[in-house]
């Protein structure tokens, strides 16, 4: 019954994650904590990992088809997201994850309420795109990637902000492209945490089933949904994620 509900859970979030271009992990880690599937942090960020693995795959598959994806962008950002996640799944037996968490937490509150406030993109992602704005989204494809090894999230709660408001890409190719950009990363954070022994396949399979199924949907979703409509709900989605990284901080 466990793995049923968990099962279903993980559809319902493969959907929203590939929807937002999230990975998923700002929503399965809560759940595997708050339900007491898992016995600590690390154990929840490995089980997160191998959702959002499953989203990046299949959502991507389905946005490629769709020509939705900054295939560049994407490939230029793999590997300083990449190397963060490489690095933050190594140190979560030495870094105190309480702090990271708050911090991280309180970084995503700026994004959250640009976004909800009415930050507009750009009508496509055409123009010249300024050395600072480069630099800028590579340094938080580091970040990004220290937050997918460490904490076990897919990344997009930093990465869509940035590619949206830096580089003015419109909503679904930032989702598109975060998701496609955060795949390698992801995959060495899942296999670093897997050499430490945090990962039980019992548990991980109907996560990955569930998400790798629901994650069709979303792509198919996306370019129905205006605009406004998805800032609205990925705003929500990272005052969600603040919040919950400060309270698991804090706790």
């Amino acid at each position: 019954m466990e793995s049923v509900v968990l099962l279903f859970a993980s559809f319902g979030v493969g959907i929203l994650a590939s929807l937002l271009g999230i990975g998923g992990g700002v929503l399965l880690v809560p759940l595997l904590l708050l339900a007491g599937l898992v016995p600590d942090m690390a154990s929840a960020a490995a089980h997160s990992l191998a959702g959002v693995l499953a989203t990046s795959v299949s959502a991507s598959a389905v946005y490629a088809a769709k020509r939705r994806i900054d295939i560049r962008t994407g490939s230029v950002l793999m590997l300083p997201v990449a190397a963060g996640a490489w690095g933050g799944a190594r140190l979560t037996s030495v870094v105190p994850t309480s702090v990271l968490a708050v911090a991280f937490g309180a970084f995503l509150i700026y994004p959250a309420v640009t976004l909800l406030l009415g930050w507009r993109a750009a009508a496509r992602n055409t123009g010249t795109r300024s050395v600072r704005s480069w630099l800028a989204v590579l340094l938080l494809g580091v970040v990004t990637g220290v937050a997918i090894g460490l904490l076990g999230i897919g990344g997009g709660t930093l990465l869509v902000p940035a590619l949206a408001i830096a580089l003015r890409f419109d909503m679904v190719r930032a989702a598109a492209t975060s998701l496609f950009a955060m795949g390698p990363a992801v995959a060495i954070a899942l296999a670093t945490h897997a050499t430490h022994g945090h990962l039980r396949l019992a548990l991980a399979l109907p996560v990955v089933v569930g998400i790798a199924v629901g994650a069709q949907l979303g792509p198919r979703i996306a370019p129905r949904v205006p605009e406004r409509r998805l800032r609205q709900v990925f705003g929500l989605v990272l005052l969600y994620a603040a919040a919950n990284m400060i309270r698991k901080g804090l706790s």
